[in-house]
């Protein structure tokens, strides 16, 4: 896939369109998008939207691929309140379980090896027992640094649900079309039926940034969607300093990554 490539996690706006050509390699097809003029679309394994169509796929993504697909939304969000696409690194698979020690990753417990283009901004760790809120799931007792262990849900898994565990799942269970709700007296109740158990419908896959101390990535928001998903990332169409505003667009055209440029993303 050729993508509009920057280091920003945001649209900005500008006053002149840009023609993309995207190869996605698991659909293998051509795609061709006239990008609306008064917007460009940046990303930095972050955020990228473009008109697309879905063809089948010749193989199933996988770890360590860099994807771009539909964000699912925030965490405690049902329906996304964004409609746009992330460019992300693959890092688990359904059935996968998760795990980062000291800002160290490992995915079934091995290291998962480390992308050439990883990076850290932070000079320090967040200690283990240091909880930040906006974690995923809700109530988790982790932090970005030290996260885990999580189990990504794979089709046909048959989760326990109780009053212990029901923020952790309400808006899952939602997001895959279903009511759920606990009654005063703790009871669970999925489509109006009393139950303790949920059988997922879907695979889900786990994705984060290289650049994982500036990226909003799954660590906050959860699981993509296979369906989510829609191609690989091939390789870097154009590379600037997001930073800088578009309103001074002479110091950001200065800012261009020439050595970037044509780049394959591995």
């Amino acid at each position: 896939m050729i993508i509009l490539k920057g280091t920003g996690l945001r649209s900005q706006r500008g006053t002149t369109g840009f023609l993309m050509q995207v190869l996605s390699d698991w659909h293998r097809v051509t795609l061709i998008s006239l990008l609306l003029p008064g917007i460009i679309w940046q990303s930095g394994l972050g955020e990228i939207k473009f008109p697309y169509w879905k063809l089948p796929a010749i193989r199933e993504p996988k770890r360590g691929d860099v994807v771009n697909f539909d964000f699912p939304g925030n965490r405690d969000e049902v329906e996304s309140s964004q409609k746009v696409q992330y460019l992300k690194r693959l890092v688990g698979e359904p059935g996968d379980t998760i795990q980062i020690i000291n800002k160290v990753l490992f995915v079934n417990g091995k290291e998962f090896p480390k992308p050439k283009g990883l990076n850290f901004m932070k000079p320090f760790i967040e200690p283990k027992g240091k909880v930040n809120s906006g974690i995923f799931p809700v109530g988790a007792p982790w932090n970005e640094d030290n996260y885990g262990p999580l189990y990504i849900p794979k089709q046909g898994d048959v989760i326990s649900i109780s009053k212990e565990n029901y923020y952790r799942w309400d808006t899952f269970i939602k997001r895959e079309g279903h009511r759920i709700e606990m009654k005063p007296d703790g009871k669970i109740f999925i489509d109006g039926n009393e139950t303790d158990k949920y059988e997922v419908q879907r695979n889900y896959y786990f994705a984060m940034g290289d650049n994982r101390d500036n990226s909003q990535d799954g660590r906050y928001w959860g699981f993509v969607p296979r369906e989510n998903i829609v191609g690989r990332a091939w390789f870097v169409y154009w590379s600037w300093d997001s930073n800088i505003d578009f309103s001074n667009f002479i110091k950001l055209l200065g800012s261009t990554k020439l050595d970037r440029i044509g780049k394959s993303i591995e």
